[in-house]
């Protein structure tokens, strides 16, 4: 789903600079970690991992039209990733209004959401030599949704 910017924070879906050096994507949904998987998710998949392997689908399909298809690695040297999470619901109102739009200091950590980001978008990522990753926690009524730039 393409969405246009709503917050200040928020960016338009797939927008590019003018020479095409630099892409964002934003997908929708709950940032994920990556985790760390066994053989045996090959057969009977635990929760997070069938989180993460839905999350990663919808990425790849923002970003390059397939949910197969990933980024040439040649192609991207640096990528920053902004990542927010909505808050419990079971958090006090006023806790609610004082994180709203803060810095996000829970798990996931910020290492495993780039991590997600960098093997799901990228066919090999030793290619990148800039990273960056922040979280934050979205407005209130905002839904959660990851901004992805990557830059050639």
């Amino acid at each position: 789903m393409i969405r246009t910017a709503t917050v200040p924070h928020r960016a338009p879906d797939g927008q590019a600079d003018r020479k095409g050096l630099r892409r964002r994507i934003v997908v929708e949904g709950q940032p994920v970690a990556k985790p760390r998987m066994t053989r045996r998710d090959r057969w009977k998949s635990r929760p997070c991992v069938t989180a993460y392997r839905a999350w990663a689908d919808q990425a790849r399909l923002q970003a390059t039209g397939s949910p197969f298809r990933k980024l040439a690695g040649r192609d991207v040297r640096k990528v920053t990733v902004r990542a927010f999470f909505t808050m419990p619901p079971s958090w006090p109102k006023r806790k609610q209004e004082e994180y709203s739009g803060g810095e996000h200091r829970a798990v996931p950590d910020p290492d495993n959401v780039l991590k997600a980001v960098l093997d799901a978008l990228i066919d090999d990522d030793r290619y990148v030599t800039a990273v960056s990753c922040e979280t934050f926690w979205t407005l209130a009524g905002e839904p959660p949704f990851t901004v992805i730039t990557i830059e050639r």
